[in-house]
């Protein structure tokens, strides 16, 4: 119902008024006295009686209501044993703030009495119940007597579109630290606004602080002596925050989500991600991960991971870069292997389309060797490798193209595991295929085949609309006429034609980087863009740690998105 009220809405994120019900624990053994003369109730601490009314000043009293609250766990949707669990959740809430506060003035103060803390703290207020339901919220506010401890407070809170599929692209807000509080006051806010302040702490609410906070409003003015005003010393108006837009299709978003959940099911993988934008503009339409996440899973679409053979495309991309091989010309993949590189298969003579169809690894090996390692690192990180995008987004990862800097650090690091302080030509013949050290996010490989499908122009992916668009032209639309008829063969003929994309007029490059975890596992990789003739979307997806291979497992993820991509 909530994500229908936001879709309705065309919303996101939005603060909605809700209400809370706190506790206090220094009144919940309070005992209620009446006044004799004017029968107001008057609480008192348990074991003493009240010495004077306030309102009347009657020192005569009579027992009153005794508080009964057993209604309440009832109006809350909870069981009596589920409200007691809370209760005790809160008692310990409690004691623990007490250490906490007891070890922090320690360190400021030499003398500290834990009964301070405990008086200050038993008079907070402490949640009980977020969002209670209107019939709880109702019978606390009217019957204060009989729910005495429990008290009604509106709250503002953040609530979100998209559940578990916006997890690490929304991000959380969160109250302000105590040691932010004072730089928030020398920018003019006043300490009850602080501490009643949330500020954005991951992904796109931290990202675009500075435009979603709204800020509140106040008049200093001068009184008489019956209250009327006088005078308006100093005013300021309340200023809303600003409504910022995404580029993602919440719809696609969802369904990719669950097309990864389906597909890790199926393929026994520990996770997946799938990205895709625009290959013009580079406004993300889609960056999905699976498992969502969590402190203990980190947001794979953004995550570094190993692009096997999907990296040959951009090992061939920098050899026609540099001008050090010739797409024509033919290269003998045999059954031996090549100065130990191995092949999945004995390909004969191939040149670069060919060789990206069937994925030949010798062939790439050897691109790698000729273009030599400094050629070979420069160009990987001019098509925008090896640094973060720059997307608002939770953990995002640069990913790695090393070089001999990197080796030197690791080898001064570990040198009974990196035996050179340099990178050795195994070494880059491995890189050439997509192996060893090399390391790329989903989004700086959907982002490379964008560059691919728009004829050669830089794009900087974004999440807002109007703030992307092509950049600097980093490859000559000619010499990406080799690699786009190779990634059109992949689909076709090569090692993605059991995949079924060729329906949808795609064009990519499959891959499927072996790794050892208690087994031969995979990261499976499908990239590309669709349609191949005048692109308009680019995309990479890939399911880590499973026996599934590339073109089966990222495939069957991508034919998901391209069949709900070309209903829109």
């Amino acid at each position: 119902t909530l994500d229908r009220w936001l879709k309705d809405e065309g919303l996101l994120a939005e603060d909605r008024l809700q209400m809370d019900i706190f506790l206090r624990l220094d009144r919940l053994s309070e005992r209620q006295f009446r006044c004799a003369r004017c029968g107001r109730p008057v609480w008192s601490a348990p074991g003493r009686r009240p010495s004077r009314c306030r309102t009347c000043g009657g020192r005569r009293f009579v027992p009153g209501t005794v508080p009964d609250a057993s209604a309440l766990p009832g109006l809350l949707g909870l069981s009596a044993a589920e409200f007691r669990e809370a209760v005790r959740a809160v008692h310990d809430r409690y004691r623990k703030e007490v250490t906490a506060e007891v070890e922090r003035r320690r360190r400021r103060y030499h003398r500290v009495r834990r009964s301070d803390v405990v008086k200050v703290l038993l008079r907070r207020e402490w949640l009980l119940a977020a969002d209670a339901p209107a019939a709880a919220v109702k019978a606390v506010l009217l019957d204060p007597d009989r729910y005495h401890g429990f008290q009604v407070r509106p709250t503002y809170r953040r609530v979100r579109a998209g559940g578990e599929a916006l997890a690490g692209i929304l991000g959380r807000v969160g109250p302000v630290f105590r040691e932010e509080a004072d730089r928030y006051r020398a920018r003019g806010r006043s300490w009850s606004e602080i501490w009643r302040m949330r500020v954005g702490r991951s992904g796109v609410e931290r990202a675009f602080e500075a435009r979603l906070a709204a800020r509140d409003g106040y008049r200093l003015v001068e009184r008489d002596r019956r209250g009327r005003v006088k005078e308006v010393l100093e005013e300021r108006p309340p200023r809303d925050g600003e409504t910022v837009r995404l580029t993602l299709d919440l719809g696609l978003q969802k369904r990719m989500t669950e097309a990864l959940r389906e597909a890790c099911g199926r393929h026994g993988a520990k996770g997946g991600a799938f990205a895709a934008l625009d290959v013009e503009r580079g406004e993300v339409r889609v960056l999905a991960s699976w498992p969502p996440l969590s402190p203990d899973h980190p947001f794979l679409a953004v995550s570094s991971a190993v692009p096997g053979s999907v990296y040959k495309a951009v090992t061939a991309v920098v050899a026609l870069l540099e001008g050090r091989i010739d797409p024509g010309e033919r290269f003998l993949c045999g059954r031996e292997r090549w100065h130990g590189v191995g092949c999945h298969g004995s390909h004969g003579w191939v040149d670069l389309p060919e060789a990206l169809a069937v994925s030949c690894n010798k062939y790439f090996a050897r691109a790698a060797e000729i273009v030599g390692l400094e050629a070979f690192v420069t160009g990987s990180r001019r098509l925008g490798f090896g640094a973060r995008t720059g997307l608002p987004v939770t953990g995002e990862e640069a990913g790695l193209v090393p070089d001999d800097a990197w080796k030197a650090r690791k080898h001064r690091e570990r040198p009974d595991y990196w035996r050179s302080p340099k990178i050795q030509v195994g070494e880059l013949r491995q890189m050439g295929f997509g192996k060893g050290p090399v390391m790329v996010t989903p989004i700086q490989v959907a982002r490379f085949m964008a560059i691919l499908g728009n004829g050669g122009r830089f794009v900087t992916p974004t999440l807002v609309p109007g703030e992307g668009g092509p950049g600097a032209r980093v490859v000559p639309a000619a010499a990406l006429g080799p690699v786009r008829e190779g990634l059109r063969a992949v689909v076709e003929r090569g090692t993605a034609r059991r995949t079924g994309l060729a329906r949808f007029h795609a064009a990519g490059k499959t891959g499927t980087a072996e790794i050892r975890a208690g087994g031969k596992l995979h990261m499976a990789w499908f990239a590309g863009y669709a349609p191949r003739e005048s692109p308009r979307i680019a995309f990479a997806c890939y399911l880590r740690e499973t026996p599934s291979y590339g073109a089966d497992a990222a495939g069957e993820v991508t034919a998901v998105f391209l069949e709900e991509y070309g209903k829109r």
